[in-house]
């Protein structure tokens, strides 16, 4: 019996910021519990920094900090658009209304399919 590769599937999850909050501590401990041999877990975060960012294991999933402000912001699209593309993103999960926008926007820039 011939063995199948089968590509990882590769999740962005988009958020604003990773100080204490449910939905941030939610994507933490999704992130962590994903099987790393079907899923490759990229987390982008708009605002650097954030006590949560400390308990995501780095070993398993790619945190890109991009620093930028929340709103208003017109290069967070390009720099998640390029983001998506580089590493051939399947699917954007955004974390909140706050995000939902630049996420959506940036992987239909990026051709992401879901």
């Amino acid at each position: 019996m011939k063995k199948r590769i089968i590509r990882r599937i590769k999740i962005a999850h988009v958020t604003g910021w990773m100080h204490v909050g449910g939905k941030e501590n939610g994507m933490v401990n999704l992130v962590n519990a994903m099987p790393t041999e079907i899923f490759e877990n990229h987390v982008y975060v708009f605002r650097a920094g954030g006590i949560l960012l400390q308990r995501v294991d780095r070993e398993k999933v790619h945190v890109e900090e991009l620093g930028e402000k929340l709103g208003g912001d017109l290069s967070i699209y390009t720099k998640l658009a390029k983001l998506f593309r580089h590493y051939r993103i399947d699917i954007v999960h955004t974390r909140s209304w706050g995000t939902l926008l630049e996420g959506m926007i940036a992987a239909k820039i990026a051709g992401v399919p879901a």
